[in-house]
């Protein structure tokens, strides 16, 4: 313990406003801290359309319950909620987060995409209907489309990092769609 004492007696302040910044690099990504959420109450005018990349936990927003996100890069431009509720255009490449819903999980296509690491598809939703499922819930019905899908590049693999919880062995389900190779075929 001396020489830890001995060794900050030698160590003379710095003024941070001394010392440069790192320069942020040209070639690097810019992280999506940020990610704008489509929610079909206030976009419900405008489809959202991109490659379904994951799924991810999302943390309880205004003391609510937790809940889960389906993310995509959109493919086409489009509207969603910034984390003050307000609306901005997204654009083509940008990421934008999906809330989880009873009726997008209940197609196993769809999540299987979502959780496989090594097939992606372009994805097309818009909400059409608004029901109501008693006790004062309502659930809203899609128009929901997927495009064929392929192999993930590099740069989208990188996206399944959560892995869909409840779903290993899920009847119709294949292995892999919760994070086992997909090697040959498409998970579904």
């Amino acid at each position: 313990m001396s020489e830890t004492k001995t060794a900050t007696k030698d160590v003379k302040p710095v003024d941070p406003k001394s010392i440069p910044s790192a320069a942020a690099p040209e070639d690097f990504t810019p992280l999506s801290t940020n990610a704008l959420i489509y929610k079909p109450d206030s976009c419900n005018s405008h489809a959202v359309k991109g490659l379904l990349l994951g799924r991810v936990e999302m943390p309880p927003v205004g003391g609510e319950r937790e809940w889960a996100a389906f993310v995509f890069r959109a493919t086409a431009p489009g509207i969603a909620e910034d984390r003050e509720g307000n609306i901005q255009a997204f654009k083509t490449g940008d990421e934008v987060r999906v809330p989880e819903t009873h009726v997008l999980a209940s197609d196993t296509r769809f999540m299987a995409i979502a959780g496989s690491p090594e097939w992606t598809a372009e994805v097309y939703l818009k909400p059409t209907t608004k029901i109501s499922i008693g006790g004062g819930k309502t659930l809203w019905q899609y128009d929901a489309r997927m495009g064929k899908p392929r192999h993930r590049t590099s740069d989208e693999k990188m996206y399944n990092l959560t892995k869909i919880p409840g779903m290993a062995g899920a009847p119709g389900l294949p292995a892999h769609a919760n994070g086992a190779s997909a090697e040959v075929a498409p998970p579904f």
